[in-house]
């Protein structure tokens, strides 16, 4: 479209700065040649000549400047579709394992907030899910939109991990033993979670989602940096088989030196 644009302003061009050739050549014809009279003399065209091309100038800057000023204007709306697109907010749509849950993780990887979040779970889903009271958040989220801030995220129940720990909602009154737990999520990890929707007045959300997807062994893989964080807990608050408690190490250092001057300080009496 562009290059036809360009064609046709460049033939205009050169038909404007033919039109003095062609009269000159009508001039010099014979009078009996041309089927219409000439009106003016050949002196008279020729001091026509210099105002002629001097408008013809001006009407080709003219032209220039307002092709210019329209390649400019279209640059200038592609740098601002660039940067908007750039700095807009963006969901991404996740499964993680978050403090011993499953949960959908909702994330703004962009740095504008992503407001007017509306969703819509599919039935499957929703009904699909272990307990009534998780079953209700989705039903209302459904309902209501939210906004999350530039790069931050949200995180929705999903159920328990895999474990020996039994589960009680009491709102809802609900009660689920390990057993039921993990046997629930065998079924659930392969349930398609269909996501549509949209935000910011503008973007559509289209999502699918398997929990199995995210699972390796029965596990979420975490990222580095929570399993660092995770090792340093599990060092502080618990026993384990590499590492003592910290206080347990304070404590037998401590009696190491209590022995340590005891023994010294019998030595020398």
């Amino acid at each position: 479209m562009k290059s036809s644009k360009m064609h046709l302003l460049y033939l205009l061009v050169l038909f404007v700065l033919l039109i003095p050739f062609g009269i000159d050549i009508l001039i010099g014809l014979p009078k009996n040649w041309l089927p219409f009279p000439i009106v003016g003399s050949t002196e008279n065209w020729l001091n026509f000549w210099a105002s002629y091309l001097s408008a013809a100038a001006t009407f080709i800057m003219v032209i220039y400047t307002s092709w210019t000023l329209k390649q400019n204007n279209e640059q200038l709306k592609e740098i601002k579709r660039q940067w908007k697109e750039e700095h807009r907010a963006r969901l991404l749509f996740s499964i993680d394992c978050k403090q011993g849950l499953y949960v959908l993780k909702i994330s703004n990887v962009g740095p504008e907030p992503a407001y007017n979040i509306k969703l819509k779970f599919s039935d499957s889903f929703i009904n699909a899910l272990m307990a009534n009271a998780i079953k209700e958040v989705y039903k209302k989220l459904n309902e209501k939109a939210f906004s999350i801030e530039g790069k931050s995220s949200k995180y929705f129940y999903i159920s328990p991990q895999y474990g020996n720990a039994s589960v009680t909602f009491y709102r809802t009154n609900e009660n689920f033993s390990s057993d039921e737990i993990n046997k629930w999520i065998n079924g659930f990890r392969h349930v398609v979670i269909n996501i549509k929707g949209s935000y910011c007045d503008e973007y559509e959300i289209k999502e699918t989602l398997k929990l199995d997807e995210y699972l390796i062994m029965s596990l979420v893989v975490n990222d580095e940096l929570t399993n660092n964080i995770e090792d340093i807990r599990m060092g502080v608050v618990v026993k384990n088989t590499q590492h003592y408690p910290i206080q347990k190490s304070l404590d037998i250092i401590a009696k190491e030196l209590s022995q340590g001057i005891t023994c010294r300080i019998t030595k020398n009496d």
